[in-house]
Parts: structure tokens; sequence; C-alpha cells
């Protein structure tokens, strides 16, 4: 006498209907059955379980380090996604770019780059390099709002890759008192004297200032702009 769908093969030598499989579920044989749905989010059966067929899926999976975890699908589509820890595979098309020794994923305009955070000043400075990853030009603001003595001044300086020589960009004009300045750097824009000019930004570049004789609270932000 054949075996129904559901039942437990606990020997090797129980007959099998022709044409039904069997599964190894870690301690012996389940009859595999078709699954009556068709739709997402299928409840889970255990083997042999009486009154239900046995699902058969094709599953991924994805190695954590120490398991294995199955793989999910991400329900989003958006910018901004959040990073998952566990289980969900997303496929992205990434666009990278050759530096001349590895590879950098590409950019678009970043606008979160701090270059100088001054409270009360009295020696001149820099910034950390900045690396320009796929920008053509900057644009970096400047708002002094403190300053007695005589003049701070601002100078966007790029780096030569090879002597790691710094050399002028754009030179600000001195400022002596406060409020805000506006440094653009871009191909093509119509130069004008300490505020703009028609360059290209280099891959390493940064800020720098110098105070002469006076105490400066300021801050100054940086922009790369494709």
């Amino acid at each position: 006498m054949g075996l129904k769908y559901g039942t437990t093969i606990t020997t090797m030598n129980q007959p099998l209907q022709q044409g039904s499989p069997a599964g190894y579920n870690g301690t012996d044989f389940d009859l595999l059955g078709s699954s009556p749905d068709n739709a997402d989010a299928m409840a889970l059966l255990t083997g042999g379980q009486a009154g239900g067929a046995q699902r058969v899926l094709a599953e991924s999976v994805g190695f954590n380090g120490t398991t294995m975890d199955r793989i999910r699908s991400a329900a989003d589509n958006a910018d901004g996604v959040a990073v998952v820890t566990l289980g969900t595979l997303r496929v992205f098309a990434e666009h990278m770019a050759f530096n001349g020794t590895s590879y950098d994923r590409w950019r678009t305009n970043q606008d979160n780059i701090v270059l100088a955070n001054l409270s009360g000043a009295t020696t001149s400075g820099q910034s950390a390099d900045q690396t320009n990853y796929n920008g053509r030009g900057c644009k970096v603001f400047i708002n002094i709002t403190a300053l007695t003595g005589t003049s701070i001044t601002f100078t966007i300086q790029g780096k030569d890759p090879v002597s790691s020589t710094y050399y002028t960009i754009l030179a600000g004009a001195a400022q002596s008192g406060t409020g805000t300045v506006l440094m653009s750097v871009y191909p093509a824009l119509t130069a004008s004297a300490n505020v703009t000019v028609n360059d290209v930004l280099p891959r390493t570049w940064r800020l720098s200032w110098v105070i002469s004789s006076a105490t400066v609270t300021a801050t100054a932000g940086g922009i790369v702009i494709l």
C-alpha cells in the first residue's frame, strides 16, 4: 500500500508511490507535494504536516560570516535607502570611476564639507586636505560672526600631487569685520577678483586662512559641484 502526502517515512524500505518524491528533513524523509497556492508571503509548513503539502522553494541565501541567512526582497523604491543588517538583497547599478590606482564611487554634488570652525582664533591655519572625486568646481561659504583687530584672509588652494606643494586657486579679499563671503571655483565662470575664478577644482584641495593681528570667530563650509 502506498503512502499519502504528509506521511513521514521513518525507514528507507517503506514503499513510495510512483512519481512521489521525498525530501530529507534532517532526521527522516518526508513525501513532497505541490503547493496549492500561488502567492507572496506564503505561510511556513513543517515537513510531513498532515492535511497540507510540502512546499519546495528555490531559496537564495547569503553567508553572514557565521551562518546562512535567507535573502529577502527589498520593498522600497527610493533614494537614501536605509542600511539593512539582515537578509535583504538590494542590487544597485553602481557607477565607478578609475582614479589611476583604484576605483571610486561616483558622487553627486557634495554639500556637507566642513572646512573651518574658528572660535576666538588668533593664528593662521588651514583645513584638512579635501578629496574631490568627480566634481568640476566648488563654492565656499564663509560666515564671520566676530572679528576684533586687523583682518583675516581666506584662500582656496590646490595640491601638486608630485611635490605636495600647495598653490593658489582663488585668493579672497582681506576681511576686517563680520559678515559673509562666498567664493566660487568653476570652469567658464566670469572671473571676479577675490570672489570667482574660471578654473577647475583639482582632486586634492583645501581652504587656508591668514589672521593678521586679529581674534576671529567664523565658520566655512564647502560644496563640490559636478
